[in-house]
């Protein structure tokens, strides 16, 4: 059996949009837990079904009308991650990962997905490999252009993600980076699970809604999730845990493999500001067994200082913790979509808007659960998740839009209503009821009737209202 020094789940969310039915015959939907292709053995079977609750399974895998879960049905066309990309010496360089699974978990009523490529390093010990691999291997497309031609050597990007059958081949200049192109896996997979063209899948200019077409949410990179394990990492996980003062450079190295960042240049170079940023981020709990976990709003990592890492802890992780993941991006996804209606809806009507609020109740009251699991670990790391991905933040923000969007409907209504009290009004101070003399008076109808219709009209923008 091959040593694995790194385990990693690269995650896309995205968005549909427009009508989308999924009927591929490469993909099949699992609707069972022990059918989750991170669900290896019966064990791990047995803790799951027992480590969430009742709500949380809901949105993983037991109700189809929350969630549904498409596994590739072929392993065999797809054996190989393949991320290659330009080095420091602009010489073409490449990661060959072993491809473990590709599942895409959708959400029906987010009109959302989340793509995950689950691929093992068995050749790669070093954790500077192990850090690139994350570095390039989450980038969908190239964020920035070289404006030096030929040279590629310190872009963030890689040259390009493929899926290979036969990794005998060597790695070619994909082009890539010289324009606004979607890296060919994530690609080559979005396609053939909708069936959709190349120019409907994250285009560069958004589409009419009246066709369906793909669209990034959160970020224009893949969310991490990776198990790394290293005896070098050792004696600074055991330090992280029990030592009150970190030195600069360790600080640095664990936000270099926290945010991935370029291996060695760390985006932040000020200690007062790494130290309260790794005060949100680490998690120390088994520091003393050489397990360190940390969470960024790009990454969930564990990292083992261990070259023996008992083999359920990492299943745990890549199947429980994975989950955690998920159920924490499907509720910053599903925030960022509410935002988007909310903004759609300035113009409405009140029963628009109405309408909306109780879609987004109903959205928080399946999704963000106050709790998942009743494991005091799993309490800790979704508190984490939770934190680092806004979701709070984001929650209360979303409150205040949608309520001041009900104001506004309810400040124009009352100003109607008014309005329509004030003609009222005038009509009862000119158009004064005669006694009824037992005889047919046309002038009586004709105030009557006026009467009524500013009568109906009250009750009418009364109802509108509500």
């Amino acid at each position: 059996m091959s040593i694995i020094y790194s385990h990693h789940h690269f995650i896309l969310p995205f968005v549909i949009k427009g009508k989308f039915n999924i009927n591929n015959k490469h993909w099949q939907e699992v609707r069972a837990v022990e059918e989750l292709p991170y669900i290896k053995n019966s064990t791990i079977a047995y803790a799951y079904q027992r480590y969430f609750n009742k709500e949380s399974l809901e949105i993983v895998i037991d109700n189809r009308e929350l969630v549904k879960n498409y596994v590739y049905k072929n392993p065999e066309n797809y054996q190989t991650y393949r991320i290659s990309y330009y080095d420091d010496s602009n010489h073409l360089q490449y990661f060959d990962l072993d491809l473990d699974y590709l599942l895409i978990r959708h959400h029906p009523k987010l009109d959302a997905a989340f793509l995950i490529i689950s691929a093992k390093n068995t050749q790669y010990a070093e954790i500077e490999q192990c850090q690139r691999i994350n570095q390039y291997g989450r980038r969908i497309y190239n964020p920035f252009q070289t404006s030096d031609i030929g040279r590629y050597d310190f872009l963030e990007a890689p040259n390009d993600l493929e899926l290979l059958t036969d990794k005998t081949s060597l790695p070619q200049h994909s082009g890539n980076l010289d324009t606004y192109k979607i890296m060919s896996a994530p690609l080559q997979i979005l396609q053939d699970f909708t069936q959709l063209p190349e120019d409907r899948i994250f285009p560069e200019k958004k589409i009419s809604n009246a066709q369906t077409w793909l669209d990034i949410i959160i970020d224009d990179r893949m969310f991490v999730h990776t198990f790394y394990e290293s005896k070098e990492l050792g004696p600074l996980i055991e330090q992280t845990g029990n030592s009150k003062e970190l030195e600069k450079d360790q600080l640095k190295t664990l936000y270099n493999l926290a945010f991935i960042d370029n291996p060695g240049s760390p985006t932040c170079q000020s200690e007062k500001l790494l130290r309260s940023t790794l005060t949100q981020t680490i998690y120390s709990r088994w520091s003393d067994y050489h397990s360190l976990y940390l969470v960024t709003q790009h990454s969930f990592l564990y990292l083992s200082g261990s070259d023996n890492t008992p083999s359920f802890l990492i299943d745990y992780f890549n199947s429980e913790y994975l989950d955690l993941l998920l159920i924490t991006l499907s509720q910053r996804v599903g925030l960022l979509q509410y935002s988007q209606k909310a903004g759609e809806k300035v113009s409405s009507k009140s029963r628009s808007i109405l309408k909306l609020q109780e879609a987004f109740v109903t959205f928080k009251n399946q999704f963000l659960l106050p709790e998942v699991s009743a494991q005091e670990q799993a309490v800790d790391l979704y508190y984490y998740l939770q934190n680092n991905l806004y979701i709070e933040k984001y929650n209360n923000i979303l409150n205040e839009q949608i309520s001041s969007l009900k104001d506004i409907t309810q400040t124009k209504t009352e100003n109607n209503i008014n309005s329509i009290l004030l003609w009222y009004s005038i009509a009862t101070i000119f158009l004064p009821l005669p006694i009824w003399d037992g005889k047919l008076n046309i002038s009586l109808i004709i105030r009557l009737m006026i009467l009524a219709v500013l009568f109906i009209a009250y009750y009418f923008l009364k109802s509108k209202k509500r």
